[in-house]
C-alpha cells in the first residue's frame, strides 16, 4: 500500500502535466489563429493601397510648383501606359462627369478569377483640363490573394 505523501506528490506531478498539456494546446490555436487573421488584414491593406495609388500618384495634377494634388485628375497622365506602370496589366478605370457622361475608359488585361480578387473604388475628383470640372473616377483592379 502507497503511503499518503507519495500519493499526493504523484497527484501534484499530474496537475502540472495537466496544467502543460493545456498551456501547449493554447499556444499552438493562438499562433494558428492569429496567421489566418494576419492574413487577411494585410489583403485588404494592399487593396486599399493599390486603389488609392489611383488618385493620390499615378493621376494626380501636378502643377508648375511641383507640389502634387491629390484628388485633382490630369488629363495628360490618363493614358493606358501610365496606368500599366501603376498597376500592371490588371486594371479597368472609367472617368466620367458627375451627370453620368463617360469621358475615358482605360483597360487592361482584367482578371478577376483563380488567385486574384477584384476590388473596385469610386473617387469624386477633379478633372483638369482647360477647365475644372467635377467627375468620378472608377477604379477596379485585380489584386492577388495571398496564401
Amino acid at each position: 500500500m502507497p503511503n499518503k505523501g507519495s500519493v499526493g506528490f504523484e497527484m501534484l506531478i499530474w496537475a502540472v502535466r495537466i496544467l502543460l498539456i493545456v498551456v501547449v494546446f493554447a499556444l499552438i490555436t493562438f499562433v494558428i489563429d492569429y496567421d489566418s487573421s494576419t492574413r487577411t488584414e494585410s489583403y485588404s491593406l494592399k487593396q486599399d493601397l493599390l486603389l488609392l495609388r489611383a488618385e493620390y500618384t499615378c493621376f494626380a495634377y501636378k502643377g508648375d510648383s511641383g507640389k502634387i494634388y491629390p484628388g485633382i485628375i490630369d488629363f495628360t497622365k490618363l493614358t493606358k501606359e501610365n496606368a500599366g506602370l501603376c498597376f500592371g496589366d490588371n486594371f479597368k478605370i472609367n472617368l466620367e462627369y458627375v451627370s453620368g457622361e463617360l469621358l475615358n475608359t482605360l483597360e487592361g488585361v482584367l482578371i478577376c478569377s483563380g488567385d486574384y480578387k477584384c476590388a473596385e473604388k469610386s473617387f469624386f475628383v477633379l478633372l483638369k483640363n482647360h477647365e475644372s470640372k467635377e467627375g468620378i473616377l472608377r477604379v477596379t483592379v485585380g489584386v492577388p490573394e495571398e496564401r
